[in-house]
Parts: C-alpha cells; structure tokens; sequence
C-alpha cells in the first residue's frame, strides 16, 4: 500500500498545481487572482517549474527504482519519464523567454556537447541502477551489477571531462579533434561489449521489466522476500504443490532502468563519433577565417579605414549644405 500510495501522490500533486495553472490562465472567473505567468516579474512561474523538477526527479528515482512500481505496469514507467521531460521542457521555454539560459544556449556550441550531456546522463542512471542491483541481488548476477558499475564510473569520467572542455575549463584538450574521436570509439567499443553482456538472455537488462518472482506490490529487497515468492508444480501422485523458490532466486531479475540507460549510452556514443566529422569541418573553417583575417594586407586596412573617413566626411558636407539652403529657404519666406 505504501508503494502505490506514494506513487499517486506524485501523480495526483502535479495533477492538481498544473490544473491550477490552466485555470488561472484559461478561465476569467479566476482574473482576481492575478497572473500566474507575470507574478513577481515570472519568478513565481520559474520557482514552481523548478520545483516540479525536483519533485519529478525524486518521484523517478523512486517509482523507477529495481523492482520498483513503474514495472507492474509499463504505463507508470513512461508516465514517470515523460512527466519529468514535460517539466524541463516547460522550464526551458520560460528560460528562453525570460533571456535566461535555454538548453539550445548550453549545448550548441560544438556538434557534439549535446550527445555528451546525454552519454553522461545515461551514465548516471547505470550507475545507479547498478548500486541499487547490487544491493536487492541474491547471489550470482551481483558479478554483472558490479560491471554496470565500471561501465558507468569509466563513462562518467570520460563525458564529464569533455563537457568541462567543452567550456575551456580543461584547455588541455580542444573539441573537434582526433583525441576526441577516439575518446567517443571508445566509448562505443565499450557499451556494445556492456549492451551484448548486459542485456543477453538471463542477465540483468535482458528485459525493462524483469522477470522472475515478484509480488503484487513489487520486490525491494529480494534477500529479504523469499516466502513470498512460489513455485507450484504437480508430483508424481499429480497433486498440486507450492515451496517457496529460494532455491531459484540466484535467477530471479527484477525490473530497473538497465535496459534502457545502456542503449542511451550506446546511442549516444555512435552520434558523438557520428557529429565529429561536422565539428572538425566547423573548426577547420573558423581556422581559416582567422587566418584570412590575419593574412588582410595592412594597406588594405588603411584604404578601408581612409574610405570610410572619406564617406562620413561627405555625410558630413552634405549636412552643412541642408543646413544652409535651409537658412537661405527661411530667409526668403521672411522677405
């Protein structure tokens, strides 16, 4: 009960304050409440959008988590997701509008940021995921969480550092270049080896929902839930019988975000190689453009420089002589 308590909580709070929000900004019976979106110059929009973020991310973490609610039914696990992308979706759009910063701003400045933002992102989740596999595992796939755990901490690092460079705080290493191409091959060799060990038949990602015993409220601790999980069989009298599978539980694998956070890094990865090449094309031409620039004779600047003296002085002359006829034109009416 209290797993599907707290599901519906997240759901039915964030039901309710974006109701409230259409209200205000739908119906006029509600014009003596004010403007939500020019409340306190829009912060108080940005505030609640932020907080929804919060909130979201905690209601992921939770409702996603191994053998969590959202894999007893696949509606919980996308509703989870999309309500979490739907509130930085919507936080971006009031950043742009408020000249703030945007998710465009942040990850455009190199062909390749924005599939290492999200190579890092992925990386986290299969990070955490497998310390939480770790953890309610019974005995023999804990080998596997332990390699979802290398994969995630290599991953991390290796995206982390090139986000950072990206924005000149590592000067050490420059986009665009061989160090980074080979960075994202590695990357790529590295998750093909993860998603074919990870996801084959009976590992731990071999499905998003897991298989294996579970009941009705999900499995939080698999150690710690033995009676509850059954094998019914017949004997040899053909009677219907039950024992508890501890016997079996070394095979049980619960649901978790394995599965999909392996092909993220995996896909994420081959685009980083993929947008390289664009990169090294946007990089070679700024090289030249600097160079050409360089290159500009210095007597081509000064007859560019005299040239443009020579306009504003004419600009100048023409001036003065409106001025003039403008006098002579009073002049002649006041005669």
């Amino acid at each position: 009960e209290g797993t599907h308590g707290m599901g519906v909580a997240f759901g039915s709070v964030t039901f309710a304050w974006s109701f409230l929000v259409l209200l205000l900004d739908r119906t006029k019976w509600l014009d003596n409440l004010g403007d939500f979106h020019k409340a306190y110059e829009g912060k108080l929009e940005g505030t609640v959008l932020l907080l929804a973020i919060l909130w979201w991310i905690v209601g992921v973490t939770y409702q996603t988590q191994v053998a969590g609610i959202a894999y007893l039914a696949n509606n919980v696990y996308f509703s989870s997701w999309m309500s979490l992308a739907a509130c930085i979706y919507t936080i971006d759009h009031w950043s742009t509008e408020k000249d703030i910063l945007s998710v465009k701003e942040l990850t455009g400045i190199s062909e390749t940021l924005p599939s290492w933002y999200l190579l890092f992102l992925g990386s986290l989740v299969v990070t955490g995921t497998s310390i939480n596999l770790w953890i309610v595992l019974y005995k023999s796939l804990t080998s596997e969480a332990a390699m979802g755990m290398a994969l995630g901490l290599t991953s991390i690092a290796i995206s982390s550092t090139w986000i950072l460079a990206h924005y000149n705080f590592i000067e050490l290493i420059n986009e665009g270049g061989w160090l980074e191409l080979g960075s994202s091959f590695f990357s790529v060799v590295m998750w093909i080896i993860g998603v074919a060990v990870l996801t084959s038949h009976g590992s731990v990602a071999a499905t998003l929902v897991g298989s294996g015993c579970v009941n009705s409220n999900g499995v939080t601790d698999l150690r710690n839930q033995v009676d509850q999980c059954n094998v019914t069989y017949r004997d040899s009298n053909n009677e219907v019988k039950s024992e508890t599978c501890d016997d079996i539980l070394d095979r049980v694998i619960p649901g978790s975000n394995m599965y999909a956070s392996l092909w993220l890094c995996l896909g994420s990865s081959l685009h980083i190689a993929f947008a390289w090449k664009k990169q090294q094309a946007r990089n070679l031409a700024k090289a030249q453009n600097q160079k050409s620039t360089e290159a500009l004779p210095r007597e081509s600047l000064d007859l560019s420089v005299s040239r443009d003296l020579d306009e504003e002085d004419n600009k100048q002359r023409v001036v003065n002589v409106d001025d003039e006829e403008l006098d002579d034109f009073q002049d002649a009416d006041v005669y």
